[in-house]
Parts: C-alpha cells; sequence; structure tokens
C-alpha cells in the first residue's frame, strides 16, 4: 500500500482540512508540536482503510460539535489505484432511546478508460470490507504490527521477560489461530466420547432384546392359528353379506327403472305441451298473414311514394357531394394563399435575425491585440519547457553519482569490517599467519597491523569523502527539486493559455467571416420584404380559387328542399319497407303455417299413445320392488355378523403382525450390533488421532516450530539494521532455552547482545543502546510479519521514539533510516524533534489552530 492523498472532514481536530497529496513523496518527516494532531493522521488511515483507530467507538472521532465526519484516502497497490471513502454521521436521539449512528463506505478503482474513478463497492459494507483487504491482502492487525511503528510500542517486544516474550511473538506473528484448532480438536474430542457412551448403550440395549428371540418366536406360531380360525370365519360371513349385497342390488335395479319410466311419462307430457304451444304459435302466425292480405292496396300505394323520395334523396345527394368537394378545393386554394405569406414572413424575420448578428460579430477591434498577447505567453512557457527539461537531466545525474557513492561506501564497509577482523586477529602475540597458518614473529605480525591499519585509514577517509560527496548531492537535488518544482507550478498554466489562445482564434477568424456575409444577407432581407409589399406570390392558388367559386355558383344545390325529404317523407314512408316485406311473405306463409298445423295434430295422437303404454309399464316394475324390499328385512343382520368376523380377523392379523415383526427385528439387531461394534471401534481411532492433533497444535507443537523456524529470518534481519545503526559493534542473538539449575532445558526467548566488551543481556543497556535496537528488532519484526502475510512492506509509519537517543545516536538512527529508505516506496517519520525533522527534505507540517489541527506537504 503507497499512500497518494488524504481527505478530512471533522474527523478528530480536522474540521475542514486541505487534502494532503504525497505522490512523488519518499522519507517523509511529519512535525508539529505535541498534541497537534500528528499520529491522527495514521488514524485517519487505518479507520479509513480498516474502520479501526484509537478510539473504542467510531463516534468518538467525530469533531466536537459536528455531526458527520469523512475521511477519504488514495493509494497505490501493485499496477492499480484505489481510493476508499467512508463516512460515519451522528442519528437523532428520540423519546426514551439513545441516538443511533450510520455511516457508509465506498470503494473505487482507477479507470483510465474513462480517466476517472469506477466505483466497485458491494451491496454490504462487510462485503466491501473483505474485498478493500483481499485487494491489500493485509489486516489491521498485521498492519500495526509491521508497517505501523506505533507510538510506544517500538520496545514492546524487547521489554517483556524472557518468559513471556514468545507469547508475544506468538501473537504478532497471529499464531492464536493454533489456540482455536486446539480447542477445536478438543470439542471433537469430548463429541466423539459422548457419542461413544451413547453407542455402548445402544449396543447393550440390542445384545438384551436378541436374548428374547426364542420367546418371540413361540408368541408368533401361537398368533398364526388364531389367525386362521378367524380367517375360515370371516369367509361364511362374507359370502352371506355378497349374497344381501347381491339382492341390494337387484332392488336398485328395479328402483331405477321405476325412476325412469317416471321419467319418460313426464318428459312425454312436457314434449305434449310444447307440441301444444307450437300449434297455438302457428294458429297465431296464420291469422297474421291473413290480416296483411287484407291491406295490400294502401301497402303498395305508400311503397311506391317511399321509392319516388328516395330517388330524389339521391340526386340531392349527389350535388351536395359536389358542393363538398368544391369547398374543400376553395379552402385548400385559401390556405395555400396564406401558407406561402407566413413562409414569406418567417423568411424576411430570419433574414433581419441574420444580419443583425452578423453585424454584432463582425465587430474584432481588440481581439487581434489580445491573441498577439497570448502568443508571446506561450512562446515564453514553451522556453520554461526546456529549462525544465534540463534541470530534470542534471537531477537525474546527480542521483545516479549518489548511487554510485553509496555503492562505493557498501563496498568500503565490508573492507573495513574485514580489515578490522584481521586486525582483531593479529592482535596477540603468537598470532597466525592468515597465508601460511605458522606464527608469526612480532616483527612480522607488527609490519602487518601498520599495513592493515594504513588501508584502513585509507577506506575510512574514502568512505568519509564519499560520504560528504553524498550529502552535498542530497543537498543540490534538493534545490533541483525545488526549481523543478517552480517551472513545473509555472508550466501548469500551458494548458489553460493554449486553450485560451485557441478560443481567441476562433472568435477572430469567426468576427472576419461574418463581415464577409453581411452584404449577401442584407439582400436576401429586401428580397423577402419587397415580395410582402407587393403580392407577389402563390399565383397558381390564386387562380385554383377563381375557379372554384364559379363552379359554385354553377352548381343549383336547394339545401331546403334536401332537408325536407331527409326530415319529413323519408321518415314517414319508412314504415312501408316493413310491411311491404310482411305482404310478401304473407303470399307464402298462409299455405306453410296451414300445412303445419295438420302435421302437429297427427304428432299429439302418437305423443298420446306412448304415454299410456309408458304408465302401464311403471304399474309392472313397482310390484317388483315391493317384493326385493321384503328380503332385504336380514341385511342389519347380517351385516352385524360380518363385522364382527372381519374384527376377530384383523386383531388376529395384528397379534401376528406384531409377533413377527418383534422376530424381524430381532434379525435386524443382529446387523445394527455388528454396525455400532465398527462405529465403536471407529470412534477410537479418531479419538487417537484427535489426542495426537491436540497436542500438534498446542503452545509445544506447531506454534513453536514456527517460532524457531522464524527466529534466524528475524535475527539476521535484527542485525543488518544493528550493524548499520552502531557502526558494525553490536549484534543480536536469541536464545529459546535455557538450563535450570536442574540441569534441565527450560523454553524461553532471551535477548543476547553483543559489542566490543562482550556479549550481555538485553536488560543491561542503557536507553541510547536499547533504543537502537528495539528499532533493529522491530523493523526486522515488520518485515517478517508482513512477507508471512504475503504483503510486500512498501510503506513504513514510524511514530515518536527518538527523544531517548542522544547527538550521536540520532545521527546514526538517521543514517540507519537513510540505510533503509529503498526498502520503502514511502517512510513517514512522526517527530517533534528539529534536528530529524531537518535531517530529510520532505516534510509534512501539523499545525493546530482554533478553527482545528491543518496539515501541509512542505
Amino acid at each position: 500500500m503507497i499512500p497518494l492523498k488524504l481527505e478530512l472532514k471533522n474527523f478528530m481536530a480536522y474540521r475542514e482540512a486541505d487534502p494532503i497529496d504525497m505522490t512523488g513523496l519518499h522519507v517523509v518527516v511529519l512535525t508539529g508540536e505535541n498534541g497537534a494532531g500528528k499520529s491522527t493522521l495514521l488514524d485517519a488511515i487505518t479507520w479509513a482503510v480498516w474502520g479501526q483507530a484509537r478510539a473504542k467507538r467510531d463516534d468518538e472521532l467525530i469533531a466536537q460539535g459536528a455531526t458527520e465526519m469523512r475521511v477519504g484516502f488514495t493509494f497505490g497497490e501493485g499496477n492499480a489505484q484505489y481510493q476508499i471513502v467512508r463516512t460515519r454521521r451522528l442519528g437523532k436521539a428520540s423519546k426514551g432511546k439513545a441516538a443511533s449512528s450510520s455511516g457508509s463506505l465506498d470503494f473505487f478503482i482507477r479507470d483510465e478508460s474513462i480517466n476517472g474513478w469506477r466505483q466497485i463497492s458491494e451491496t454490504r459494507t462487510a462485503d466491501t470490507q473483505a474485498k478493500i483487504e483481499r485487494a491489500l491482502n493485509l489486516g489491521y492487525e498485521t498492519f500495526i504490527n509491521s508497517a505501523y511503528l506505533k507510538q510506544g510500542r517500538a520496545d514492546e517486544f524487547t521489554l517483556k521477560p524472557p518468559g513471556q516474550r514468545k507469547e508475544l511473538l506468538a501473537e504478532i506473528l497471529n499464531l492464536g489461530l493454533w489456540q482455536i484448532y486446539e480447542a477445536r480438536a478438543k470439542d471433537r474430542l469430548a463429541a466423539i466420547e459422548h457419542e461413544t457412551v451413547r453407542r455402548e448403550l445402544d449396543l447393550k440395549q440390542c445384545e438384551d432384546e436378541l436374548a428374547r428371540l426364542p420367546e418371540y418366536e413361540r408368541q408368533l406360531g401361537e398368533a398364526q392359528g388364531s389367525l386362521r380360525s378367524a380367517q375360515e370365519k370371516l369367509s361364511q360371513a362374507e359370502i352371506a353379506h355378497r349374497d344381501m349385497e347381491l339382492m341390494r342390488e337387484r332392488a336398485a335395479h328395479q328402483r331405477a327403472q321405476a325412476a325412469q319410466s317416471d321419467a319418460r311419462i313426464a318428459a312425454l307430457a312436457s314434449e305434449l305441451n310444447a307440441l301444444d304451444s307450437e300449434r297455438s304459435a302457428h294458429l297465431q302466425a296464420l291469422q297474421g298473414y291473413e290480416a296483411a292480405l287484407n291491406e295490400r292496396a294502401a301497402i303498395e300505394t305508400g311503397y311506391a311514394e317511399l321509392e319516388a323520395s328516395r330517388a330524389l334523396n339521391e340526386q340531392m345527394n349527389l350535388k351536395l357531394t359536389s358542393m363538398v368537394d368544391l369547398s374543400a378545393r376553395k379552402n385548400a386554394a385559401e390556405a395555400a394563399i396564406a401558407d406561402e405569406r407566413r413562409a414569406l414572413e418567417s423568411a424576411r424575420d430570419a433574414a433581419r435575425a441574420r444580419l443583425t448578428d452578423l453585424e454584432r460579430q463582425s465587430a474584432h477591434e481588440d481581439l487581434a491585440a489580445k491573441l498577439q498577447a497570448l502568443q508571446r505567453q506561450t512562446q515564453h512557457l514553451h522556453a520554461q519547457q526546456e529549462a525544465a527539461a534540463q534541470l530534470a537531466v542534471e537531477r537525474l545525474t546527480s542521483g545516479e553519482q549518489q548511487g554510485e557513492a553509496r555503492a562505493q561506501n557498501e563496498s568500503l564497509r565490508r573492507e573495513m569490517n574485514e580489515i578490522k577482523q584481521r586486525i582483531g586477529a593479529l592482535g596477540s602475540v603468537g598470532a597466525i599467519c592468515p597465508t601460511c597458518g605458522r606464527e608469526l614473529s612480532e616483527a612480522d605480525r607488527a609490519r602487518l597491523l601498520g599495513e592493515l591499519n594504513m588501508r584502513g585509514k585509507e577506506r575510512g577517509d574514502l568512505y568519509r569523502a564519499n560520504d560528504s560527496r553524498m550529502r552535498q548531492l542530497a543537498e543540490q537535488r534538493a534545490t533541483l527539486d525545488a526549481q523543478i518544482a517552480a517551472v513545473t507550478l509555472e508550466l501548469s498554466a500551458a494548458p489553460g493559455l493554449q486553450r485560451e489562445e485557441a478560443a481567441v482564434q476562433e472568435r477572430l477568424d469567426k468576427a472576419r467571416e461574418a463581415a464577409r456575409s453581411v452584404p449577401a444577407a442584407r439582400d436576401a432581407f429586401d428580397a423577402a420584404q419587397q415580395a410582402l409589399d407587393g403580392a407577389r406570390y402563390a399565383a397558381s392558388a390564386r387562380l385554383e380559387l377563381a375557379r372554384v367559386e364559379t363552379e359554385l355558383a354553377a352548381l343549383g344545390y336547394d339545401a331546403s328542399e334536401h332537408k325536407r325529404l331527409r326530415d319529413d317523407a323519408l321518415p314517414r314512408l319508412a314504415v312501408f319497407v316493413q310491411r311491404k316485406a310482411e305482404l310478401d311473405r304473407a303470399d307464402l306463409g298462409v299455405q306453410s303455417e296451414r300445412r303445419a298445423l295438420e302435421s302437429l295434430d297427427a304428432q299429439r295422437a302418437a305423443q298420446n299413445s306412448r304415454i299410456d303404454a309408458e304408465r302401464a309399464q311403471l304399474a309392472l316394475q313397482r310390484a317388483a320392488v315391493a317384493e326385493s324390499e321384503r328380503g332385504l328385512a336380514r341385511a342389519a343382520e347380517i351385516g352385524v355378523a360380518l363385522s364382527q368376523a372381519q374384527s376377530e380377523f384383523f386383531d388376529a392379523q395384528r397379534k401376528v403382525g406384531a409377533a413377527n415383526q418383534r422376530v424381524q427385528a430381532c434379525g435386524a439387531l443382529q446387523d445394527t450390533s455388528a454396525r455400532l461394534r465398527r462405529e465403536i471401534a471407529e470412534f477410537e481411532r479418531q479419538t487417537a488421532q484427535l489426542d495426537e492433533l491436540r497436542e500438534a497444535y498446542g503452545k509445544n507443537g506447531v506454534p513453536a516450530m514456527i517460532i524457531e523456524s522464524v527466529l534466524p529470518e528475524l535475527e539476521a534481519s535484527a542485525n543488518d539494521l544493528l550493524g548499520r545503526m552502531s557502526n558494525g559493534r553490536m549484534n543480536v542473538r536469541f536464545e529459546t532455552q535455557r538450563l535450570t539449575q536442574k540441569g534441565d532445558a527450560s523454553e524461553t526467548l532471551e535477548i543476547r547482545i553483543a559489542d566490543e566488551i562482550g556479549e550481555r543481556a538485553y536488560e543491561m543497556f542503557s536507553g541510547g543502546e536499547a533504543f537502537r535496537i528495539n528499532f533493529a528488532v522491530r523493523i526486522a519484526l515488520s518485515k517478517l510479519l508482513a512477507r508471512r502475510a504475503g504483503a510486500r512492506l512498501r510503506t513504513l509509519f514510524i511514530d515518536e521514539g527518538f527523544g531517548t537517543q542522544d547527538a550521536q545516536g540520532r545521527e546514526r538512527l538517521v543514517e540507519a533510516i537513510r540505510t533503509i529508505e529503498d526498502d520503502f516506496e514511502r517512510l513517514f517519520i512522526i517527530t517533534h524533534i528539529d534536528e530529524l525533522r531537518d535531517a530529510f527534505p520532505a516534510r509534512i507540517e501539523v499545525t493546530k489552530t482554533p478553527r482545528g489541527s491543518f496539515a501541509r506537504v512542505a
């Protein structure tokens, strides 16, 4: 995670602070008075990313008097840029209830295809938080123990007693997960023991039941004998019941036949009634037809008058149609004349507006002078751009020289350490020659010591000269950075200046083009006005209007006569249409109705004969029904006997089933017994495995092995940094076991420090030296923890802790930070000590005012 930008609103002491842009920064010192809000910036980052900070509740982070806060954090990870926006809002308290708070979490990724941010948040806040941690591959606990050297916690590991250091290291390495595994193994063991006891109880019950199998087989034989007797009795009762059911079915069939005869008689009577109704209808129709024939002369006269009126009305309709067509043509000609006039007026108005607009646009007296001024400014910025490129080349050259000097000093340091070791080996009488392996004479030993001291002094002088050169190059790069920043700031105005120049040029071109178009626009306006004044438009429409008016005068349509026909004559004579149709139907209908009456009289006679036959058949069927019902008198007695026989049979069946079930169950219990024995054996095998896992998950199992495996890496990393901080004087060693007074090995985690005096425990060192050890071990722990979490430690936050160092110790600490600065993309150092503040070129200065805290990049 590489911080790029931090935006705060109402977060603790920061109310309306300006955004903090960290783009391009490397080693940054956060400075300010105690309590100004330096550590608050780190709290803002952890709260934005993980929703956690120093406060117990999120509401405590909201600035006093405010009701909501917002933190926006932009950072780089891999090749992508992300942005997190987290908010918190205080709710309103209601009667009897405390105020409830709410918040939001939004996650964005930079999308170059849209040149902006694309939201990738999930629907639920918890899912969005998980997505952020997957993108970072880093949780809050891992962060504060690796990338964040929090105030007061740099010596947390080293100050613990030796017996507790292993527990703290296990906590830092997140080995508490193995305790969870151990607890799960114990819980599983308890569950298996419970299941084993239950299976053993089930097995005992199975074996007790199997012992009663002979008794169950005897009971089954007795029940089967009783079932056979009950079955014979039931068969006899069923035969008698079937005979009674046959008689019952015969009686029901006879009753159904009688009911059918009743229904047929009713249907025949209904059909006879229908024939009577139909005969009455035919008589009525015959009388109507005869009445129509009596009025023949009057109907024919009225119908002839109706036909004459219809013909006259049709002629009037044709004239009306012609008049409507002529009226439509007249309206169309008048509309065409009006349309052409409106179009000509619109063209005149448009020509007037265009002429006015062109005259306004053609004024361009001040644009040419303004364009020349902008072009001179653009030429100046081109010159500044070339100057910035030259400054960048100089800065790159300075950086390369500084890198070469640093690489040479690394080589010189190794040579000086080697010379120091050789001098130490020759420091006593009787030293061994490193070439031939023989004891050196005093003269040879002195000569070799002199040569080595001279070589050491040469390497030291060259080392110090390189170090001085590196500081000069650093100052030169800082000066170049300031110059480049000034030129870059000036060049930032170039895009706006270019856009303004293009806009002025475009306006000037449009003004000149407008001036050229003014004469043509004035001619167009004059032509349109003259056409309107002289009515020189729509000539064909005017000619069509004159022709239509002539045709309307010659048509001769009488509207009042047409109205009389429609409203009086035709409605009054319309009744003769129906009466003429009735007269035509009466000629045919009289004969038809008479034939229909003769046919209906014959059908009525046949229907009366069928009714008499059905009534005779019904009398015979009712006599048969009475005979069958006398035979059904014994049905209740036979039914009771059948029910009793069935009850006895079913009872015998149940007894046989129960006895057989007990016998079959005993047979199945043999398989159950074998299965229970196999399950008990499997539980015993699982118990043995879980006992081994419980021991492996315990503190003396896998966690102890992990600690043993990481200590060499931790020791090597700490010694690398401690050697640079102490100029090779000190190194650290971890001991994980020690002998007790009884001679047994005891688990511990001792920190042993070796220097020019000898090897001592960590607790024997002074405050300044102890801090160097703390710092080296803490940085080593950070790198180790980040590597184990699968994350690359690209940013490091160092919060306070430098006050115990003397001037020389702080200088070596600065050198150590400079030594490790290339290991990190961002390195933040929080301090209020002026010497450390001035030791690095980039600073974020934090000030506290009555309006809240403010931070700016200096």
